[in-house]
């Protein structure tokens, strides 16, 4: 190992890119290599009966969430946080928290603002009643793909259906069921998160003058209106 004489001996070649300072542009090409796509609906509070312009309706938080349209190839990194809480009766125990990290000058976000990782989808299946329009709703509102219907029985043809344009629901295209009979639909969706604030508090601003990645803490957002926080 070399001493802290023969250190100080050697010849200066330059600063690091890191001993001059990151960009935002350094961040962005990180995100664009190893972050994941993802959509973005922002929370806007609203009094009762207001619906946003395309007919959102107020959820349950007294939120509106209408959703942004992002550039090609915007990413975001998840992550996990991680701590050690003391337990009255098992000691240190280990606790964390889902995050992300996004840039400012393409998404920033507030306080109950959404995005789903359009990367991710998690399997569901439920039973529905067939209504009397060309979509029926299921639970989650970020529907990925429908991989099986069944009908009496019987599979329907995938061909008869397809996702609704929103995401939120099956469309038939034909041979739909009739008007109030039950079926069962087996699904993939995109799991939709909710942003709870800054995790680092101010953002800081990198040696190009711009806004250097937002970080924040995220809650699983449950069907039927309830929080999951992990």
């Amino acid at each position: 190992m070399p001493t802290l004489e023969e250190l100080n001996a050697l010849p200066y070649t330059g600063s690091s890119p890191f001993a001059t300072g990151l960009t935002g542009g350094d961040y962005r090409e990180q995100m664009r290599q190893h972050g994941q796509p993802f959509r973005w609906w922002k929370a806007w509070r609203a009094p009762q009966g207001v619906t946003g312009p395309q007919g959102e309706v107020r959820e349950r938080n007294q939120r509106l969430y209408i959703e942004q349209e992002l550039e090609s190839g915007v990413h975001c990194l998840f992550y996990q946080t991680q701590r050690n809480l003391l337990h009255p009766d098992l000691g240190m125990v280990p606790a964390g928290h889902s995050a992300v990290s996004v840039l400012p000058d393409e998404c920033e976000l507030a306080y109950l603002d959404r995005i789903a990782p359009t990367a991710v989808a998690w399997r569901e299946r439920v039973y529905l009643k067939r209504g009397s329009g060309a979509v029926d709703g299921l639970l989650h509102k970020t529907v990925a793909s429908i991989d099986a219907v069944l009908v009496d029985g019987d599979y329907a043809d995938s061909d008869d259906y397809t996702v609704a344009g929103s995401g939120a629901g099956i469309e038939w295209l034909a041979n739909a069921p009739a008007t109030g009979a039950n079926y069962a639909v087996e699904y993939r969706y995109h799991p939709l998160f909710e942003f709870l604030g800054n995790e680092q508090g101010v953002m800081q601003i990198g040696k190009d003058n711009v806004l250097l990645p937002q970080r924040g803490l995220l809650r699983l957002v449950v069907p039927g209106g309830g929080e999951t926080t992990f």
